[in-house]
């Protein structure tokens, strides 16, 4: 009885150990990321071969391959009429 005891208590003592270590880590790199600051940024995402809409308010880049804008949702039809084509 006092095996399995001794036993569950140095499990609990291990996880309590490392959950302390892992808090401790986090807050010292979170500190060191607000003083030092957060480095370099990468740039966002290019969409390569993209279109943009015609609609004047909108002017949002979209993928080559899209029917409709991501913004407004204004057809592109016009940037896609050579795509469906009969096959048989």
């Amino acid at each position: 009885m006092t095996l399995k005891l001794s036993g569950i208590i140095v499990v609990l003592a291990t996880g309590g150990v490392g959950f302390i270590l892992w808090v401790a880590l986090s807050l010292l790199r979170n500190l060191a990321r607000s003083v030092l600051g957060h480095g370099e940024q990468s740039p966002a995402p290019q969409i390569l071969h993209s279109i943009q809409c015609c609609h004047k308010e909108c002017g949002a880049d979209n993928p080559r391959a899209a029917r409709f804008c991501r913004r407004c949702g204004t057809s592109l039809a016009g940037d896609t009429a050579g795509r469906w084509q009969r096959v048989a």
